[in-house]
């Protein structure tokens, strides 16, 4: 994942993923920093689109986040 922002970090969800994969190694600041990129990010008009169903997926990541630093 860490490669795939390397090649599109403009593109959110390959922060959001990177962030899951940052939640599975127990990562919990750095899952957090990706989390605020995305989420960033998906204010361009550029995802306009795809902005609903990609924010639901990010939420659904900081709840995951949430929870394990709970």
């Amino acid at each position: 994942m860490k490669r795939a922002v390397a090649a599109d970090g403009d593109f959110p969800l390959n922060h959001v993923y990177l962030a899951e994969a940052y939640i599975a190694d127990e990562r919990y600041p750095e899952a957090d920093a990706e989390l605020a990129t995305a989420r960033k990010l998906l204010e361009n008009s550029r995802w306009q689109a795809q902005r609903s169903t990609w924010k639901a997926q990010l939420t659904r990541v900081e709840r995951k986040l949430r929870a394990k630093q709970a």
